[in-house]
């Protein structure tokens, strides 16, 4: 192996040390166990080239001679029997024509190895069993015995045949979020096709990927790695000769996530684009692809998914510079915008997920920090800590930002500007046009970036701007202070020094405005204002001063336009060069004190100009640190003055208001129910100051029925503290308990009205407000006897000193607002109930009429929807009745093989899991009562619904009358006391037999048709056939379908109607003649006809007019349609080629609509024949079933007629439209 020198080197080191002299054995004789160095540069037959300084060992075998390299010195002096200056020099042939011998094993270790040296390191893999080893060929005899320092100086690769785990303390496994197999367009850019997860101790230095699939080289751009969203390389292309791609300096430490991303060849990029159809994806081999500060382990091959390309590009993305190329900021400045460029989409809208810009200007990056990707909005969408040593700043959006397709969208970047050099330069542009990454909304992958318009050659020139000394206003704004406030900010500013500098005098002006008509003129701040002070922001550190307001009277500026004061502070400010600090100016403020400072009163401090102080150079002001050279007016930036913002004094101050939530006074809460809403009141605190609450009592109030007066904690003989307990107080915003706050009871008051709360730590931020939630446990015992409320409490605060609380500085605010809810007559109170109600009534969606076949399963008959006030409910018994409309009998009965009912337990509420209850057949009467018990009960919850179906499994046919008949029926609930329905309060435990419904129970139910068989009818696609005016199918689902002019005979009732399909006619013609329509089969027999179909107006002579028309197609005897159990059929009518001519026109036309109809009333035998959509025979001996009364001339009596043309397929269909050409 390619040791280089390093062998040669320890040799002479080791021999040195040893004062002795290396001198190569040549030409000597070779025995068992030599070692040997060849004496030149040779290539085995395995293709590996070894040169002098390669050292072997060397074995015989009867009549075979191997050599194994050995790896490095560390190897070499772990086997204490071999010596430096035993190495023989023997001539390269010779050395070449011995056997290289790669297997390996360890002297305590049954395992066989295979290595593979590289330079100083290898891999070694592991020859699993004897079936691989002779698989391979191996010859047992080039196994040699080594130490285990020899073993472990290779890392653990794949094993030779099953691809085994490496082992190391670095392991690579594929990311759990590793891309899945997609299809991408030719021209994406940015595509992440393999995440690699590293766990362990070590670091991932260097790495090499492979291209595998059916594709190619050149579908490739360049390829990255990136790690969280940050490219860690440049763009490196993929090998045409091996597939393979190799990264160096890596720097991935464990634990982390990295990916290989690609961009995809594209026209614009090179000419030439990926190929559509071929199918990539990219591999780290085995673990010798992986280098790190340790052994490598994981499953080797790391495979990625397979991603095929396809042949619809994505859309493009077009970024340019925006605004102004050149700008300048201040030498430390706070978030000053430091580039400005635009993204415009094309084909697709985009999501930009990631921006990555160079600095290529002369500003040291660590100076540029704070750094913030903003839209045009001044939304903040990525940060980055600083531009990094390398020149980059990255910005990976948390909340991908949409621009719509062919929008534009502006995005600003800004910094914090550290003392750099006056006049360098940050230049900040893409470096690579991948460092813009924008999806599309329509493939979801990178679109191509064209970023001629932003890069090296087009960007915004930001020149920072400053002096020997720059000082740049931070803020405060102008605002609100208290009338006794600590260490307020009056002005906040930063100071960048270039150079080594001392300050030794600093001048503060004050500015004072009484009335509001501007400032007035006096002689010293005042006794109000004290402990003035210029402070070090980040240290805390008194820079200069502190100094009271009397102490201001240096003499008079004209700063605020009137004589205002100020005050020279001779504290030494020492600054270092390259460094930027941030300064306050402070002040507390007493009105307390004297009467200098009023509430209104306005005050602002102003930082006297440095540049006007110290001219063209006074020393004692200002100097070069350890110099006697003065700092010139000219070094210094701004030469102006810094103002403060103006403040203006208020009282600190509280109001308490009722809030929105909860509102009203018709809650009703349930006895035993825990965490009830009271009521809810904003505290709300003024601008001057944060307040903090430090004690609060709520009074409580109660009345028998809310229509009169509340009284404080008692009504009668009822207490509130009877009904309530375990008071709390949230803050609604955080939703946690007020800090310092627990549940409370009732403990002081005449009638114990008053909840206490003490020792509280509750702040209101200044010119904020919070809500303070009140709620509480109802009591088991309440006095409540009802499902209705019948006791009403409410809450309130009543008098200011029911609140405690303090100002930002610890002087004492008396809150206004008190008895916001209205104390004795409450705008927000609660009713207390014994239990809640439960009213049960038909779904909306109940099923619709339907016809049931019999023999079939849990059908849905009946659906119920429950619904629960006040409080949820558990029922134990449920209970439905079956009805046919006419009255039932035992057959009726017999007709279901198993009733079911469908319903979620409490467990289940909320998610799409049902239980469905064991089935249950009738007896001797027409009703079923289904009863649940534990965690199996049917849940109702509260102020909510829940829905009960009925499942009907109908019995199959048995060849005649009586039981499994033709009898309609429906299902609905049955409310009939202990027997029928039972339920339980969630809440109150109340036991309740009853419940409330509507008084039409038995018509909010539709009825169903048992049949042996139904046609079910759907649309087919019309044939092309001019005359075709409807095409369509019938399924036979039970059992045959049959279409005659026998339906059947039931003894002494006679044959109901021959068998019929009704369809409605939509039609204008200018021709007054009727038409004839012909019914096919799908052997073109026609099977039914309608001839002379008269217009509905033809007695005006009129013809077709667009109104609706309906024909009946009426089987005769001779023309049987069968359509078999299971079959489908294809049915078509077409118009008599005759009459075609009246449709010439363009405003002429005519088309068929089969609708989804009742096709009667069955409950009351009403339907007559002109009713009846669908008449067909199914197979039973019976039609229906004879009414009371019924006879052979009175068919119609009867009902049960499987003519029901509702939901037997996907109907209403409407058929193509013939339309004739003509001008009209």
């Amino acid at each position: 192996m390619k040791k280089f020198i390093s062998i040669s080197l320890a040799v002479t080191t080791i021999l040195w040390l040893v004062g002795t002299v290396y001198v190569p054995v040549a030409k000597a004789a070779v025995v068992e166990g030599d070692i040997v160095s060849p004496d030149a540069t040779f290539t085995d037959a395995d293709g590996n080239t070894y040169y002098p300084y390669d050292v072997f060992i060397v074995k015989f075998a009867g009549t075979k001679t191997f050599k194994r390299l050995i790896l490095n010195p560390q190897v070499f002096d772990s086997y204490g029997h071999l010596k430096w200056s035993n190495i023989k020099t023997i001539s390269a042939a010779t050395v070449a024509g011995y056997t290289t011998a790669s297997l390996v094993r360890e002297i305590n270790d049954t395992k066989v190895y295979k290595l593979s040296p590289n330079g100083d390191m290898g891999t070694k893999q592991w020859v699993e069993d004897l079936a691989c080893f002779t698989s391979k060929g191996y010859d047992w005899d080039s196994v040699y015995i080594i130490n285990s320092t020899d073993r472990d100086n290779y890392t653990t690769g794949a094993s030779i045949c099953g691809g085994g785990a490496a082992e190391g303390p670095i392991t690579l496994s594929l990311a759990s979020d590793n891309p899945a197999a997609a299809t991408i367009p030719p021209n994406a850019q940015g595509v992440s096709f393999l995440k690699v997860k590293v766990d362990g101790s070590g670091t991932v230095n260097q790495l090499t990927v492979t291209r595998k699939g059916a594709g190619a080289v050149a579908d490739f751009g360049d390829t990255y790695i990136y790690k969280n969203g940050v490219r860690l390389t440049s763009g490196r292309a993929l090998s045409t000769a091996t597939s393979k791609v190799s990264f160096i300096n890596l720097g991935i430490a464990a634990p982390a996530v990295f990916e290989f991303v690609a961009d995809m060849t594209y026209t614009s990029a090179s000419g030439a684009d990926a190929t559509t159809g071929d199918i990539n994806y990219f591999a780290v081999e085995a673990s010798s692809d992986v280098t790190g500060t340790g052994t490598v382990g994981g499953v080797f091959p790391i495979t990625g998914n397979p991603m095929g390309i396809s042949g619809t590009a994505a859309g493009t993305i077009t970024v340019v510079r925006s605004g102004s190329s050149a700008n300048n900021v201040t030498i430390g400045s706070k978030e000053s915008e430091i580039s400005q460029f635009k993204i415009t989409t094309a084909t697709e809208g985009g999501y930009v997920k990631r921006v990555k810009l160079f600095n290529n200007g002369t500003a040291d990056n660590n100076l540029i920090t704070n750094l913030k990707l903003k839209d045009n909005s001044a939304v903040t969408l990525a940060t980055a800590t600083s531009i990094d040593s390398s020149g980059y700043a990255d910005f990976v959006l948390a909340s991908p930002y949409y621009i719509v397709k062919g929008d534009s969208a502006i995005f600003r970047v800004y910094a914090d500007i550290g003392a750099v050099n006056p006049d360098y330069t940050i230049l900040l542009y893409p470096e690579l046009a991948t460092d813009i990454l924008v999806t599309g909304n329509i493939y979801g992958y990178g679109m191509p970036a064209i970023t001629t318009g932003y890069d090296s050659g087009d960007y915004v020139t930001i020149t920072c701007k400053g002096g020997d000394l720059t000082l740049n206003k931070v803020g405060p704004n102008a605002g609100k202070i208290g009338t006794a406030t600590s260490d307020t900010v009056f002005l906040e500013y930063t100071v960048a020094a270039a150079a080594d500098i001392t300050i030794k005098r600093t001048e503060l002006i004050f500015c004072l405005d009484h009335d509001g008509d501007g400032y007035n003129t006096i002689t010293s701040a005042g006794a109000d204002v004290e402990d003035i002070k210029i402070k070090d922001k980040d240290s805390g550190v008194i820079i200069a001063g502190p100094k009271d307001g009397t102490a201001f009277n240096d003499g008079s500026r004209t700063a605020c336009s009137a004589s205002s004061v100020y005050e020279a502070f001779t504290d030494t400010i020492d600054l270092t060069a390259g460094t930027t600090r941030t300064f306050q100016v402070t002040a507390d403020i007493k009105t307390t004190t004297s009467t200098t400072i009023n509430a209104t009163d306005r005050m602002k401090f102003i930082l006297y100009s440095y540049a006007t102080m110290v001219g063209s150079g006074t020393v004692n002001y200002m100097k070069y640190t350890n110099t006697s050279d003065a700092v010139p007016n000219t070094a210094i930036v701004p030469s102006g003055d810094i103002a403060g913002e103006e403040m203006t004094v208020e009282a600190a101050s509280l109001v308490i208001t009722l809030a929105a939530s909860p509102s009203g006074t018709t809650r009703t809460y349930i006895k035993g129910q825990n965490g009830v809403e009271a009521v809810g009141l904003i505290f709300t605190a003024g601008t001057a100051s944060d307040i903090n609450v430090n004690s609060i009592t709520l009074v409580s109030y109660y009345d028998y029925d809310g229509a009169g007066a509340f009284t404080a904690g008692k009504k009668g003989d009822n207490y509130v503290k009877d009904s309530m307990g375990g008071i709390s107080i949230y803050d609604k915003d955080t939703g946690l308990l007020v800090p310092g706050s627990t549940a409370k009871g009732f403990t002081s008051g005449d009638n114990y009205e008053h909840v206490v709360y003490t020792g509280l730590n509750w702040t209101i931020p200044a010119g904020g407000q919070k809500t303070l939630l009140v709620k509480g446990d109802i009591s088991s015992a309440a006095p409540a006897s009802a499902s209705t409320a019948d006791s009403y409490v409410s809450f309130d605060i009543e008098n200011a000193t029911d609140i405690s609380a303090v100002d930002i500085d610890g002087n004492t605010v008396t809150a206004t607002g008190n008895g916001s809810n209205g104390a004795t007559t409450p705008n927000t109170y609660f009713g207390i109930a014994q239990s809640g109600s439960l009213t049960i009534d038909n779904a909306t969606d109940t099923p619709d009429k339907s016809i049931v076949v019999m023999g079939t399963a849990d059908n849905e008959v009946s659906k119920f929807k429950l619904t629960g006030a006040n409080e949820g409910w558990n029922i134990e018994k449920f209970s439905i009745v079956l009805d046919d409309g006419q009255g039932i009998d035992e057959e009726d009965r017999d007709n279901f093989s198993a009733v079911k009912i469908k319903y979620q337990t409490q467990a289940q509420w909320g998610t799409s899991n049902w239980t469905i209850s064991s089935g249950k057949t009738f007896g001797s009467t027409a009703s079923l009562a289904f009863s649940f018990s534990g965690t199996d009960r049917i849940y109702v919850p509260k102020d909510d619904n829940a829905y009960v179906t009925v499942l009907a499994s109908i019995a199959g046919y048995n060849g005649g009358y009586g039981g499994k008949s033709k009898v309609p029926f429906k299902m609905y609930d049955m409310d009939g006391g202990s027997n029928s329905f039972v339920a339980y309060g969630a809440q109150s435990g109340y036991y309740l037999t009853s419940y409330t419904t509507d008084s039409a129970a038995d018509t909010d139910f539709n009825l169903h048709f048992v049949a042996r068989s139904k046609p079910v009818f759907a649309k087919s696609a019309w044939s092309g056939a001019e005359l075709e005016l409807a095409r369509f199918t019938i399924t036979a689902v039970g059992y045959d379908v049959v279409f005659d002019g026998i339906a059947g005979t039931e003894t002494g009732t006679g044959d109901i109607a021959s068998a019929c399909l009704k369809f409605d006619v939509v039609a204008s013609s200018t021709d007054t003649a009727n038409i004839d329509l012909y019914m096919y089969d799908w052997n073109e027999t026609v099977v039914a006809s309608i001839y002379q179909h008269f217009s509905p107006d033809a007695a005006d002579a009129d013809g077709f007019d667009g109104s609706v028309s309906s024909v009946s197609f009426v089987f005769e005897e001779v023309d049987t349609v069968t359509i078999p159990t299971g079959t489908t059929k294809e049915l078509h009518i077409d118009l008599a080629a005759g009459d075609v001519i009246d449709f010439n026109k363009t405003d002429e036309y005519i088309y068929l609509q089969l609708r989804n109809d009742d096709g009667g009333d069955y409950a009351t035998g009403t339907m007559n024949f002109g009713g009846r959509d669908v008449v067909y025979h199914d197979g039973s001996n019976e039609e229906g079933i004879t009414s009371t009364g019924a006879t052979d001339a009175n068919v119609d009596a009867r009902y049960g007629m499987p003519s029901l043309i509702k939901n037997i397929g996907p109907l209403p269909v409407t058929f193509r439209t013939l339309r004739g050409t003509g001008t009209p």
